[in-house]
């Protein structure tokens, strides 16, 4: 509030708006040095009050909020930012009926609001037509005069309400606010010493929305996940070694879920680094290396495997230091991306001097391919 009165109010010959962390100010008759100064000024209230200011000189016309503002003519018409897309609740949603009914009155009294003439209405109302039409509504957008003239009335003084907010599904036949106000006028009758502060003018039903199926399967699933990840972090162990010292990753060779690196050091001084990840323990993946760099016949299995069956050919000795870079989860079904395969990609596209090649960001997530129906036993 400090910051707001301090910010409109040093501004002569301007006039100010803000809402909540957006802000206009309209400057007549103002050169360049004027501009600036008022833009310092700006820097300088924030800076005081440990905050900070992003200022833009928009010129004559200034897009704020869902609305485009023009000083040249006075006129003003509906914004939408170029890459958001408008989406309403459908028609057939399980949502009260007095909620669907008046979604498209709410949009066609804000564009009319934001539009100040009925062409400019015409020209961006498309895009929300189209919207509504998508979500299953049949009503035709129509420009409404504004109706607001002078002063706005003095508000009245409203009674005390007490709102009663039960949940709405269409699967309920039972009207659920009729057996309420039933349950009122029978606990609280005219002659009752509470019917004033209990009756159908001092309280009021407003149906609130329940969370959708998917949504309250995805809850439950993550509670039952990450229930079962707590449990599995306190009987962890980091580290089965025999000999704690030859851990190739600092005693933590039983974590789950990695992205680690290879650094291979050449006997000529050359250095070159591989990336790869596991959904299992880095061990088993860690293992499954050796072998391929032990036995000729895997030679070909991976990157690494070639590159260091190629220095061996060549007679050249090399050292291989691991670490884990990254931790991330492996897919799981519900989620829409793997974290782990995108933690490995993220790694590969930001380090240098790899060999992973390029193609392997194209590769599909191994660990979704696990949850496939196809792939499920049958009892």
């Amino acid at each position: 509030a400090v910051v707001s009165t301090q910010s409109t109010g040093n501004h002569k010959g301007s006039n100010c708006g803000l809402y909540r962390d957006d802000g206009l100010i309209y400057v007549e008759n103002s050169d360049g040095p004027e501009i600036t100064k008022i833009t310092k000024a700006l820097h300088k209230i924030f800076k005081n009050n440990q905050s900070k200011i992003t200022v833009e000189q928009t010129g004559k016309t200034v897009n704020i909020l869902d609305v485009t503002l023009s000083a040249i003519n006075g006129s003003y018409k509906p914004y939408k930012k170029p890459n958001s897309n408008i989406a309403y609740v459908k028609r057939a949603s399980n949502h009260p009926s007095s909620i669907l009914k008046n979604i498209p009155a709410s949009i066609q009294k804000r564009l009319s609001c934001i539009s100040s003439t009925e062409e400019e209405f015409e020209g961006a109302k498309v895009e929300y037509q189209a919207a509504l039409k998508t979500a299953g509504y049949s009503k035709e957008l129509m420009y409404e005069q504004s109706g607001r003239t002078g002063k706005p009335k003095n508000r009245k003084r409203q009674r005390k309400i007490i709102w009663y907010n039960p949940p709405f599904s269409k699967n309920v036949a039972t009207n659920i606010g009729e057996r309420f106000f039933e349950l009122v006028r029978l606990h609280f009758p005219p002659q009752h010493p509470f019917h004033a502060l209990f009756n159908k003018k001092t309280i009021k039903l407003s149906y609130s929305c329940m969370i959708n199926m998917d949504g309250t399967v995805k809850s439950h699933n993550k509670a039952i996940l990450k229930k079962a990840e707590d449990e599995e972090k306190q009987n962890e162990r980091l580290c089965n070694c025999i000999i704690r010292e030859n851990c190739p990753v600092g005693n933590t060779c039983l974590k789950s879920g990695v992205v680690y690196e290879a650094l291979i050091k050449h006997s000529n001084g050359v250095e070159q680094k591989y990336v790869g990840m596991t959904g299992g323990s880095f061990k088993t993946r860690f293992n499954g290396h050796m072998a391929t760099i032990r036995h000729d016949k895997n030679r070909t299995a991976t990157e690494l495997s070639k590159l260091v069956w190629s220095l061996h050919d060549r007679q050249i000795t090399y050292d291989i230091t691991w670490q884990i870079i990254a931790k991330a989860p492996p897919y799981r079904p519900g989620n829409i991306t793997c974290s782990l395969c995108l933690a490995e990609k993220f790694a590969i596209l930001t380090r240098k001097g790899l060999i992973n090649k390029k193609w392997e960001l194209l590769n599909k997530c191994p660990h979704r391919r696990g949850h496939l129906a196809s792939l499920q036993q049958t009892v």
